[in-house]
This record gives structure tokens, C-alpha cells and sequence, in this order.
């Protein structure tokens, strides 16, 4: 056996060999090493040595055999495993064989090794990963072993030239989505798991007897089916299993199923549903939007069915509204996606003891023009509206105990118009108004401090939204110059995102923290300059503000977060001027603040005189030619010479004179 070390760019040959002991146990300690152009990770965990083949400082290629066992300083490693992406884009491999020790296949193992036409797998593998095959487009054979007891979601996913695959009997879970539209050409199952059926083998399916679970994705996107019968055996429907199945209007459901999982039966055509007495459990998200009735056997222990509502008996549960419903006396609660994709909804009253509404609950509901939520309602959740596009006003009431679980809660309603929030709130979650076109304005009150991620981007407003101490959006399309009203403390996230027209910023000296993306894109601004009392810069704050030159960072900042200042590629910066005599903290050290900007060393930074040397030996400011400030500008960090500054500034005068000089605004002497 020809053995060496791995170059050390990628791993060194022991990365790490240590024998500790901790209250009398040995701790595993691992070696990484190359034997016969295989990388191997080998393990002692005090009884056993054992190994694992890794990705190797190359991908692999050819055909290759694994051997069972492996030597490395004295000892011999049994190989049981193909670590997670060992072979991941090994596009020259051809074949593999396993042998007889391996117990196990890592996710996305072989993942898009295209050539690859055949694996021979042992018996005694024991598991196969997620996305262990996938994307293995010739790969044209596979014989799972008897010994196999898992098979993760997406193991053959994108394999198009496996024509058949056979499920061993010993299976103990059977993940989702593990085959794709037409291949393999036939069903895949066994006796207890139904795994996949082909796109356009039939329009009308009956699962075979024995089978006790369908699989997750197992009919997934099947257009050609319209009718589907499972047998009295099947205990269990996973999640999505019949999901986007467009046509399919007929299933029927036995006595004896269990479980319907989430998203079971989403977008499909059924119109009606009966489900049996035996089930304990179907998941809200499992009906389609165009359910209609929805009945339930006489002796069901869990649900009743009345005025074509599903309701959960233990709590007063909605899990579904079909066509038509009326909601029975006291509800007390909607269930997530209960009126999902209901286009035939066109306004509804929430009755008086609805005290909580699920996520999504409304979702989808197109042509819904007006709803009325009841006072007495105190919990709302996440993308409750999302998608209806045709509703215009919503009031939210005042016995809301707070927005927190309310992120997309507009998303998509492209008509809204006017929302009026009556409960009190101090944050406006993510996406809360994301798309909303036609809201052309609104009020912040005071109480709220903080905003969300996107929560107003991609929406028609035409004038900024703020109170007095938190500016929340500029208009998207603004053009010109804008001043930032005194009082503000705070920029939200995204608050100028995408401002491409936006040609001059201010800011008020009362700021002290600039949020997520505040200025992201704003591509026109030549200079910005952050007054005393800033603390606190955010992630990509100022990113692709590439025609910024000049950059002035006052002495009050503490925390610069990771591509604050990404100008990238673009970038026009000739100067920056930081007044912080101590150089400021970076939150995230492997993220460059100032990411992708071109010839940083060449870009002058100018410090205060007495700091240069740190500035020199300080991570990521050393990267920039450091300067000492210059005379003028340091004078005109403080009192009145500052003042006279900024207005200077704002006026458009550039120039300054001092003791017979004139210098730049950046304290550069002209003459």
C-alpha cells in the first residue's frame, strides 16, 4: 500500500490525534489520512478503530474499490462508512465497489457524480443518506441489499437512467422524494412502504395490499393521475404525498389509516374528501383549497364534520373550511391554512369567539375583498393574508397581544390599501408588507422600535414611514437629496434599500445605530458622512454603494458588522476618515467590512495622528494605506468648527479657509 500525507491546504495528515482521559472514559480521537489515493478518516473510540472515506485534495476518478480494512500507524481500521460528501462532484468517476464492512452512506455521498454507471452495495450496509445518489445521471443499476434499514429523502433523486429499483423487505424508514418523474419506469415500494410511482404510469392507481406507509413525495407532481385507492392495510400518509397532483379528483381513504401529514394532499383537484373513523390525526396544511365538503365516518373519536367544516373535537379546532361553510357557535379557533387558496371566499366576518387565527390561514384567498376580525381576538400568525390580492382594508383589533408571530402577514395582498392597527405593538415582523403595491402610506407610532427584514420592501409608498425616533422607508423611487429628521436614534433594515435615485443623505446628530441593509444599493451617494454619536454599523448597511468616494466615520463607533461598506467590484472609494482613536470591534472577522472593494491598500485612511501605529497593526484597517488626519479636519471634528462644517456642506460649499489657506472639505490644503 503506497500511503502519504494530504497537502496541507487541505488536511493534514493527523489533524488531530489526542488521548484524553475525563472521569475515567476515553474520548474517540481521529486521524485523517490518504492510503492507495483514497482519503480516509480513521476513528478509536477506546474498543473500536474504524474508518470512513472523506473527500479526498482532488476529486476522485476511475473506477474504484474500497478495501475493508486499512493500516495506519500500527493499527488496522475497519472502513464502515462513506462520510457525508465523500465523493461529491467526482464527475470522472466511472464505479464504485463497497465492501464487505461498510455500514453506512453519507448524505450527498456521491452527490453529481454524472458518469458514474455502477455501485456495487454490500450486504450489510445499513443506510443510505439524503441525496446520497442524486444527480448520478448514469447511473443505471442498483441492487439495495436485505440488510438495509434506512433510506433518507431525495437517496435517487435526478438518477435518470435507473430504470428499477426494488425496496428490500428489512426496511425499518423510507425517506421522501427518493426517485424523480419517470424513473425508475415502475412502481417502487414493498411490503410495507410505497415509495414512488412514475409520471404517466396510470391514471387511475390502486396501491397494492400490505402497504402500511406512503411515502412522502410519493405522487409528487404526478399530472396524469386523477384516481388513487389504498388498501384497508395503510396506516400512514406523509407528508406531501400527493402534492401538486393536478388532476387527481378521487381518492379513496380506508378504515384503518392513522395519519395524514402536512401538505398531503396540496393542489390537487379534490373536491371532496371522506375521511374514516380510524384517523387520529390529519395535519391542517393537508386539504387543497378546492375541498369542498369534507365528511367524516360515523365513530371518529377526534373530529366531527358539520356545515362542511373539519373541526378537531378536544379543542373547537378549525382544521378546514370547505365551500359554503358556516362556522358552528364557538369557535374559538382557526386552524393554519383552514380557508387556504378558498377563491370562491369573497368577504368574511370572523365570529365573536375566535380568539386565535393559524398561520396562513387565509392564505391564497384571491378574490377576498373584505374580512372582519372581532374584538376579543388575540393571537394572529404568519402569512394569514399572504396572496390576497384582491383585499383592500384590514383593522386589526385592540385585544391583539402583539405582531411578534405575524411575519408576512400582508405578503402579496398587491390591493391593500389601508391597514389600521389598533393593539399595541413595538416591532414590525419580516415581510409584514412585502409586495403590497398600493399602500401608498403608513403611520408608525411611537411604541414601535424595531423593524423587520423587508417588512416594507417592494410596496407603492410615496411618502417616507418614521416616527420621532425610528426611520422605518424612504420611498423606493425617491430622487434627490433627503435629510433624515433630528430625533431619529435608529435606521431600520432596509430603510433606504434600493433608493438608486437617491443622490445625497443626511443624517441627524441624534443617530447612534444604522441597521440590516439600511442603504443597500443606493448607487448614486458620493459621500457619506455619519455624525458623532453613531455606536453601531450593520451587516451590509452601505452594500453596492459603489459611487461613494469619500467615507467619514465618527470616534463614537464601537461595531462595524461584516460588509458594512461592501462597495464590491465597482467601488469608487478614494478616502475614508475614522475618528475613533481606538480602531473599533468587526462582529464578524471573516466577512471583510469593506468586501470586494478594489486596491484597498491604495485607498488612503486617515486616522487620528496618536492612533496610526495601532491602526497599522489593527485587523482589516491594516489593509488600507493609513494616514495620519489631516490638520483642518482634525479641528473640525469638535465644537464650533464642526458645526460650521456640516452647514458648509449642506449649502454645497466645499472650500474653507483658515490662516491665509483654503482647504477641502476633507482638510486637504489647495493653496
Amino acid at each position: 500500500m503506497k500511503k502519504f500525507t494530504i497537502n496541507r491546504a487541505h488536511v493534514a495528515k493527523k489533524i488531530s490525534l489526542f488521548i484524553c482521559a475525563l472521569c475515567a472514559s476515553v474520548l474517540t480521537v481521529t486521524a485523517q489520512v490518504y492510503v492507495d489515493g483514497i482519503a480516509y478518516e480513521c476513528s478509536y473510540d477506546g474498543e473500536n478503530y474504524t474508518a470512513g472515506v472523506i473527500q479526498g485534495e482532488n476529486p476522485y476518478t476511475g473506477d474504484i474499490v474500497i478495501p475493508d480494512s486499512i493500516e495506519d500507524d500500527g493499527h488496522t481500521y475497519s472502513v464502515i462508512e462513506i462520510k457525508d460528501n465523500a465523493f461529491q462532484y467526482s464527475e470522472s468517476l466511472n464505479s464504485v465497489v463497497l465492501p464487505k464492512t461498510m455500514k453506512k452512506i453519507g448524505s450527498e455521498a456521491f452527490h453529481n457524480c454524472v458518469n458514474m454507471t455502477s455501485i456495487a452495495l454490500n450486504e450489510g450496509l445499513e443506510e443510505i443518506g439524503s441525496d446520497a445518489f442524486g444527480s448520478c445521471e448514469k447511473l443505471e443499476s442498483l441492487t439495495l441489499p436485505s440488510t438495509l434499514k434506512y433510506i433518507r429523502d431525495w437517496a435517487f433523486e435526478h438518477c435518470y437512467s435507473l430504470k428499477s429499483l426494488t425496496l428490500p423487505e428489512g426496511l425499518e424508514e423510507v425517506g421522501g422524494n427518493i426517485c424523480t418523474a419517470d424513473t425508475p419506469e415502475a412502481p417502487v415500494y414493498n411490503s410495507k412502504f410505497f415509495a414512488f410511482l412514475p409520471y404517466d404510469y396510470a391514471e387511475n392507481y390502486t396501491v397494492p395490499d400490505g402497504i402500511e406507509i406512503i411515502c412522502g413525495d410519493a405522487f409528487k407532481d404526478n399530472k396524469s393521475l386523477k384516481s388513487v385507492s389504498l388498501p384497508t392495510s395503510v396506516k400512514l400518509i406523509r407528508y406531501e404525498a400527493f402534492v401538486r397532483c393536478e388532476n387527481l379528483t378521487s381518492i379513496t381513504l380506508n378504515e384503518g389509516l392513522e395519519i395524514i401529514e402536512y401538505g398531503a394532499f396540496s393542489y390537487t383537484s379534490l373536491t371532496t374528501i371522506a375521511l374514516p373513523a380510524s384517523l387520529n390525526y390529519i395535519d391542517p396544511s393537508a386539504l387543497p383549497g378546492t375541498t369542498e365538503a369534507v365528511t367524516i365516518a360515523a365513530g371518529n373519536e377526534n373530529y366531527s364534520a358539520t356545515n362542511y367544516c373539519l373541526i378537531e373535537k378536544s379543542t373547537g379546532l378549525l382544521i378546514y373550511a370547505g365551500k359554503g361553510a358556516t362556522l358552528p357557535e364557538g369557535i374559538t379557533e382557526i386552524g393554519i391554512s383552514a380557508f387556504k387558496d378558498r377563491t370562491d371566499l369573497t368577504t368574511f366576518v370572523v365570529p365573536s369567539t375566535v380568539q386565535s387565527i393559524g398561520s396562513y390561514a387565509f392564505s391564497g384567498c384571491s378574490n377576498l375583498t373584505n374580512i372582519t376580525l372581532p374584538e376579543g381576538l388575540k393571537w394572529i400568525s404568519s402569512g394569514m393574508f399572504d396572496g390576497c390580492s384582491s383585499l383592500k382594508s384590514v383593522t386589526l383589533p385592540s385585544t391583539i397581544t402583539n405582531l411578534d408571530n405575524a411575519e408576512y402577514l400582508f405578503k402579496n395582498c398587491s390591493q391593500l390599501e389601508n391597514v389600521t392597527i389598533l393593539c399595541p405593538y413595538t416591532y414590525i415582523p419580516n415581510n409584514f408588507f412585502l409586495y403590497c403595491d398600493s399602500l401608498k402610506s403608513f403611520n408608525l407610532p411611537e411604541s414601535v422600535q424595531g423593524i423587520g427584514s423587508e417588512a416594507f420592501r417592494y410596496i407603492g409608498l410615496t411618502s417616507p414611514v418614521s416616527n420621532s425616533h425610528l426611520f422605518a422607508r424612504l420611498p423606493e423611487n425617491y430622487q434627490g437629496a433627503f435629510a433624515i429628521p433630528e430625533g431619529t436614534t435608529k435606521i431600520g433594515n432596509h430603510a433606504f434599500y434600493n433608493c438608486d435615485s437617491l443622490t445625497e443623505i443626511s443624517f441627524p446628530s441624534t443617530l447612534t445605530d444604522i441597521d440590516f441593509e439600511a442603504f443597500w444599493g443606493c448607487t448614486l451617494l458620493k459621500r457619506i458622512e455619519l455624525p458623532e454619536g453613531v455606536e453601531r454599523i450593520g451587516s451590509y448597511a452601505f452594500e453596492d454603494c459603489h459611487d461613494v468616494e469619500t467615507l467619514i466615520l465618527p470616534s463614537t463607533v464601537t461595531l462595524i458588522e461584516g460588509s458594512a461598506f461592501a462597495f464590491r467590484s465597482e467601488s469608487k472609494l478614494k478616502e475614508v476618515y475614522n475618528y475613533a482613536v481606538t480602531p473599533c470591534e468587526f462582529y464578524d472577522w471573516d466577512n471583510h467590512p469593506f468586501f470586494e472593494v478594489p486596491n484597498i491598500d491604495q485607498i488612503k485612511l486617515y486616522v487620528p495622528k496618536s492612533s496610526v501605529d495601532d491602526y497599522k497593526a489593527a485587523y482589516r484597517w491594516q489593509d488600507f494605506d493609513v494616514q495620519p488626519m489631516p490638520e483642518v479636519a482634525t479641528g473640525l471634528v469638535n465644537g464650533e468648527a464642526k458645526a460650521a462644517y456640516r452647514k458648509t456642506l449642506r449649502n454645497g460649499q466645499l472650500l474653507i479657509k483658515k490662516n491665509g489657506h483654503i482647504y477641502n472639505a476633507q482638510g486637504a490644503l489647495i493653496r
